[in-house]
């Protein structure tokens, strides 16, 4: 149906994401795949195609822990290939399974965007911070957004204003694109206000 299929590259990648448990039968109807092997079979067309572009929603949500590995492999064997030419956009709940491909990140909440950035730069405009319980009076307000337990608390601030921070005894560090994502996410979100 489209220009540009290659039919042998689309029955490698059917091999190298392994398809079905003992091969994939191409006359297997698609819906009687689990959701995992349709998503595999989905990224194998696309992959055998001649793209510059990816658009995937959700990729990795109905794939298995080793399975989303293999597609973050792929993802960058095929931004790698491309030499710069090529790009992939994909929308995704669950960030921590995409972190790694990912190298700017568009954060949204009900619709409407609230942060976005390449992720190595909103790594330096967010710090995580550490303390104990004891002192989660004392930095609550002057936090982008916290979270406390009996171990302690930890939360997200805005780096230009670690300094509100001074005298209180905390730890900093670098926080994970998911991190950044849901404190964001918490600080725009209705529902998190309740």
């Amino acid at each position: 149906m489209f220009q540009g299929f290659h039919r042998d590259r689309f029955e490698q990648w059917c091999r190298d994401l392994a398809i079905g448990a003992g091969g994939w039968d191409p006359k297997q109807k698609v819906g009687a795949l689990s959701d995992g092997n349709r998503m595999k079979l989905m990224i194998a067309g696309v992959l055998a195609r001649d793209t510059r572009l990816l658009l995937m929603d959700e990729p990795a949500s109905p794939l298995d822990p080793l399975m989303r590995d293999r597609l973050c492999e792929v993802i960058r064997e095929y931004l790698e290939e491309g030499n710069g030419q090529r790009s992939v956009f994909f929308s995704t709940h669950n960030v921590a399974d995409m972190e790694n491909v990912t190298d700017y990140a568009i954060i949204m909440e009900q619709g409407q965007v609230v942060e976005q950035g390449f992720v190595e730069d909103l790594k330096e405009k967010y710090v995580l911070v550490k303390g104990d319980t004891a002192d989660v009076g004392k930095v609550r307000d002057r936090l982008f957004t916290c979270s406390s337990g009996q171990y302690g608390f930890e939360g997200i601030c805005l780096a230009e204003k670690l300094d509100r921070l001074a005298g209180c005894d905390v730890s900093v560090e670098r926080p994970s694109l998911t991190q950044i994502s849901v404190a964001v996410m918490k600080h725009y979100s209705k529902a998190a206000k309740g």
